[in-house]
């Protein structure tokens, strides 16, 4: 499923396509994951924002920035406290605190392309099943089944 989103400031229309979602989880250790559905396309860049506070984002920066060493087009974990061998870490975020609210999402740097942001707090995911994802702003479903749900 490929959706358009719509950008309009000075005159310029700005199409950007929703190309999947990001979901959250929480790893066995109690360490956010980023579970990336892909549906078409691909992306190369996870950004973390936060934290929000009434609704706003006290930085217009990225507290959080990882790298793929190779486009993501399918569906893949990353583990925020453990990246792995295929993600390069431009700006580590340090530690989530509770309370705090985050927002995630994936781009592509050769295409006007995005995966869908998902809001959570680390409240929110401990409350969680160990099987679950938190995807969107607050839909959950197992994680072996996020990408069959977003992509179909």
């Amino acid at each position: 499923m490929v959706s358009p989103l719509l950008v309009a400031g000075c005159g310029n229309a700005i199409t950007t396509d929703i190309i999947g979602a990001v979901g959250v989880s929480l790893d066995r250790a109690g360490s956010p994951q980023l579970v990336l559905a892909v549906c078409s396309g691909s992306v190369d860049e996870i950004e973390l924002y936060g934290p929000h506070q009434g609704g706003e984002t006290t930085s217009q920066e990225p507290i959080g920035v990882w790298r793929a060493k190779e486009s993501v087009t399918a569906g893949t974990v990353l583990d925020l406290s453990n990246p792995g061998s295929a993600w390069t870490v431009v700006r580590d975020p340090g530690t989530l605190k509770p309370g705090e609210s985050y927002s995630a999402f994936g781009v592509s740097l050769s295409e006007d392309q995005e995966i869908s942001q998902v809001d959570f707090t680390l409240d929110r995911l401990k409350r969680l099943s160990a099987d679950q994802v938190l995807y969107y702003h607050s839909k959950r479903v197992k994680a072996d089944e996020l990408h069959a749900t977003v992509c179909q």
